[in-house]
């Protein structure tokens, strides 16, 4: 593997930030939930077949409406560059002239993740005298249902989180009879209380690493009827496989102890809504990438990036397929509304916030670039493997 000495690395290409903030408004005013991007998935697909890039091998209707973008230059590595499209439940509080006042919200920068995607893939083929491979471009579906900067760790990026609904089945009846009922709310509102001690008693406070949370309970229509049945929503993150496994055992434990103890007539039942994988990225390749986003970011670059407990599917795509990957991320904050707000100790919105509003320039600028990037570190003609 070769790495070229500084005064001879390639320059970050620059892009015409008016073209791409236009597209970005246009995404960000035109959300779509998880599983209905048609509209997202077909001007995407629009654009790569009308734009410079239309060498691409365009694939639709991946996984509902997913997009893959293929072009083939010559022998070399695959590399794979995703984004995702989906928006969020969330109602739009920004109060910006491109917002929507629709309950539907790009509330975890996923319009940026697309236009950086189609701003690289511009580049890339643009560059492509300079480099030799396969590119492949994944716009994904349904991810939702994990300062202008870059930011790269070592080893476990995102945690695991796995989601469950959980049903107690009781004996509904009369509020002034209670001895003749068996009280699904008073099994989950047991089970609530049980379950913060799987991380205060279960877990070691210094080895390991576990989140749950009980983030709904739902049970009756009125204060009088004690219901038939009850439900609560419960989210579980971790950094590790085996105290994924042990905290799972215990929640499936608590629950049917809790039941059992109430005298339920029917075991409960215990639903995964959905499971995120640990995003854990490769040992090589961030070492690569460390080097070259310090050579291409220099101080806008932080090399101890440490991760945190939310989720992401990204892994996925490379474990499928037993292939090494990276996940990095890039700051959407003014730098001088950063500092004021680190300055003061006020609160930034954040993904999944109705004021969440990442700035476009410069993200608009970085995202692209760290793309971009990142491929030509591996797609540089040395590296003929597979990637």
């Amino acid at each position: 593997m070769s790495h070229l000495p500084d005064h001879q690395r390639r320059k970050l290409p620059q892009f015409d930030i008016d073209k791409y903030e236009s597209l970005y408004k246009h995404f960000h005013s035109n959300p779509e939930l998880s599983g209905q991007e048609a509209a997202t998935a077909a001007r995407v697909a629009q654009y790569l077949r009308r734009s410079s890039s239309s060498a691409y091998i365009i694939r639709e209707k991946i996984g509902g409406h997913g997009i893959a973008a293929i072009l083939s230059n010559g022998p070399g590595p695959t590399v794979l560059l995703r984004a995702d499209m989906d928006g969020l439940p969330v109602l739009e509080q920004t109060s910006l002239p491109y917002g929507i006042t629709q309950p539907v919200m790009h509330a975890c920068g996923h319009d940026i993740h697309i236009v950086s995607l189609l701003a690289a893939a511009d580049h890339l083929f643009s560059a492509r005298d300079s480099w030799s491979g396969t590119l492949v471009l994944v716009f994904q579906p349904a991810e939702e249902s994990g300062k202008g900067t870059v930011a790269l760790g070592h080893g476990v990026v995102f945690s695991a989180g796995d989601s469950f609904k959980i049903t107690f089945f009781g004996r509904g009846g009369h509020g002034s009879a209670p001895q003749d009922s068996i009280d699904p709310v008073v099994m989950a509102a047991s089970v609530v209380l049980r379950l913060q001690t799987i991380v205060s008693r279960e877990i070691h406070p210094k080895d390991e690493v576990a989140v749950v949370t009980v983030g709904s309970i739902k049970g009756g229509e009125t204060e009088n009827v004690i219901p038939a049945h009850a439900t609560m929503l419960v989210n579980i993150r971790t950094l590790d496989e085996k105290t994924r496994d042990k905290v799972l055992a215990s929640m499936e434990r608590i629950v049917k102890a809790e039941a059992h103890a109430s005298g339920a007539l029917k075991e409960p039942t215990i639903e995964q809504i959905s499971g995120f994988p640990i995003t854990r990225n490769d040992t090589e390749c961030t070492e690569r990438l460390m080097k070259t986003f310090k050579n291409s970011f220099a101080e806008d670059f932080d090399p101890n990036y440490r991760g945190n407990m939310a989720s992401e599917d990204f892994s996925i795509l490379a474990t499928a397929v037993g292939k090494p990957s990276v996940y990095w991320v890039i700051g959407g904050v003014d730098p001088d509304v950063w500092d004021d707000h680190v300055k003061n100790g006020t609160y930034i919105p954040g993904n999944h916030s109705p004021f969440f509003a990442p700035v476009p320039k410069p993200t608009l600028i970085v995202g692209p670039q760290a793309l971009c990037a990142a491929a030509l570190e591996f797609l540089d003609g040395s590296d003929h493997h597979d990637s």
